[in-house]
């Protein structure tokens, strides 16, 4: 989410600039919206953990219902006091005013802003994404069932790519250009590396992959792109590639480390919901300009503002999730992946 934070934060006409040829060195800023699809491919990495305990005796009515309250106690609580939060300050403060009727609060409320258009980007411009985000919650545990080994996750990822290029490359509206079936490709990705990790990364360790991606992946994030956030194949590439940096992200990450750096990291990884919750309280600084200062200090107070809203509001709302659905299981007993790398990356 700091991609997408340094790329709300950055906007406007004087951004910085240093241009060689096809390539800007500040072009991670104007970029960073593609941080969103990484958002995603990580939430599908991070739901084939949650899944995998989940759905361990397979899929029935009562471990969806479970599974899916689980879901919505996480997501809703943070997410429902920052929507008060929001029309709070913009009726008060006049700050980042968007539409905040009955329709925009209960549509937001049921997670079904985004499938109208009116209504898409109301109240705050992110939550898009999160009725996305939930939309693939409902949907993944049947996807799960269709996924019975790497061939048909395979066939399943590349029906979702079809669809999200076909999609895009469409008439559409926002709702469906900008929806789950735009979207999906990348959480079925991120399900599928966490599902099939012990393969990919002896396939990654074989090929050597990694040192061409994470070049690769800068030079993306430098290049020039026209159009921005209207271009599908750039947002596709760039994400995928993330996806191959991140399964080895754990190997560069010492899990007994004592650096302070790291212990940062991980809180600001930790706290990467709220943060993108409060993406817009940059608007408090005015007026704003786009020099490196201020990029700097508006980046650095929305970051601060949302790790402050994960210990008041998400640390306490997942005690009482734990408590709710106290359960003993053997998931990380078992030696799993330790999620702190990837908290890291955003998630």
């Amino acid at each position: 989410m700091l991609l997408v934070t340094l790329f709300h934060v950055s906007r406007g006409p004087s951004l910085p600039g240093y241009q060689i040829g096809s390539f800007d060195l500040f072009g991670f800023m104007p970029n960073g919206w593609i941080g969103v699809g990484i958002f995603f491919i990580i939430s599908g990495f991070c739901m084939g953990m949650s899944t995998e305990r989940d759905f361990s005796n397979g899929l029935s009515l009562s471990s969806y219902i479970r599974y899916t309250l689980k879901r919505l106690m996480r997501i809703a609580p943070p997410y429902y006091i920052s929507i008060v939060v929001w029309i709070f300050i913009m009726q008060v403060y006049k700050v980042a005013p968007k539409p905040s009727e009955l329709r925009d609060v209960v549509t937001h409320l049921t997670f079904t802003h985004n499938l109208f258009q009116d209504t898409f980007f109301s109240i705050s411009g992110v939550y898009w994404s999160i009725g996305v985000e939930m939309q693939f919650y409902l949907v993944l545990p049947f996807i799960i069932s269709m996924c019975r080994g790497p061939l048909s996750s395979l066939l399943v990822f590349l029906i979702s790519l079809v669809v999200s290029i076909a999609t895009y490359g469409s008439d559409l509206s926002v709702v469906y250009k900008w929806g789950l079936m735009n979207y999906l490709v990348l959480f079925i990705y991120g399900w599928a590396l966490y599902t099939y990790k012990t393969l990919l990364i002896s396939i990654i360790n074989l090929t050597k992959i990694t040192y061409f991606a994470i070049p690769f992946f800068v030079l993306l994030l430098l290049y020039s792109v026209n159009g921005g956030n209207n271009q599908k194949m750039y947002e596709l590439v760039a994400a995928l590639t993330y996806g191959i940096i991140m399964l080895k992200l754990g190997d560069f990450i010492p899990k007994d480390s004592k650096s302070q750096l790291l212990q940062v990291l991980l809180i600001v990884g930790k706290s990467s919901f709220s943060i993108y919750l409060y993406n817009y309280i940059y608007n408090f600084v005015m007026p704003r300009t786009q020099s490196p200062f201020a990029i700097a200090f508006m980046f650095a107070g929305v970051v601060g503002f949302g790790v402050m809203m994960y210990l008041l509001v998400e640390v306490n709302t997942e005690k009482l999730r734990s408590k709710l659905f106290k359960k003993k299981n053997s998931f990380k007993a078992n030696g799993t992946t330790d999620k702190s790398a990837y908290s890291i990356a955003g998630k």
